[in-house]
């Protein structure tokens, strides 16, 4: 009987982790966009008091980590973007530490660890960096706080509102 009660445990934390990652991957789909990176201006209208000041040119670097978080590095900080309205992230079949931005209009950025595209665009910097992202309804946004936390960022997010401001160099 001892050795039942043994084996119970291990099946019970296998099944508490199977249950927190099918509610973590729940948690991250955002109505059928692939992949978690895909953060778009769609989001910072759901975000209260991040992105209030004026639009700056930025000149950034694609990067894609390890973990897969894909970020934009400005002025040697890797940043959250942003994207404009219909851009994806999706990893590169043939590349798995390759990583393809791609705008609505079929632009096509990569990122990379250590070889990533520059481009320069018009970007709004979130104004509380140091602040909880939060919904509009003041709770936390998770898919957000998750990236956050997983992908060491150290620069404030920044959004790009209009896709005609980036240019690839």
């Amino acid at each position: 009987m001892k050795s039942r009660g043994r084996l119970a445990w291990p099946l019970v934390a296998v099944a508490a982790i199977t249950a927190g990652l099918i509610w973590f991957a729940v948690t991250l789909a955002d109505d059928g966009e692939v992949g978690d990176q895909n953060h778009t201006m769609r989001d910072v209208e759901l975000i209260d008091g991040h992105f209030d000041g004026q639009p700056v040119s930025i000149t950034a670097t694609l990067t894609a980590m390890p973990n897969g978080c894909v970020t934009s590095v400005v002025d040697g900080t890797a940043r959250l973007t942003f994207w404009p309205e219909g851009t994806t992230i999706e990893q590169d079949e043939d590349d798995p530490t390759t990583y393809i931005v791609t705008l609505d209009d079929g632009t096509a950025l990569r990122a990379h660890a250590t070889d990533g595209d520059t481009f320069t665009a018009s970007v709004i910097e979130d104004s509380a960096p140091d602040e909880p992202m939060l919904s509009i309804d003041g709770t936390p946004y998770d898919r957000i706080a998750y990236y956050l936390s997983s992908c060491d960022l150290e620069g404030p997010a920044i959004a790009i509102p209009e896709q005609s401001s980036i240019t690839v160099e």
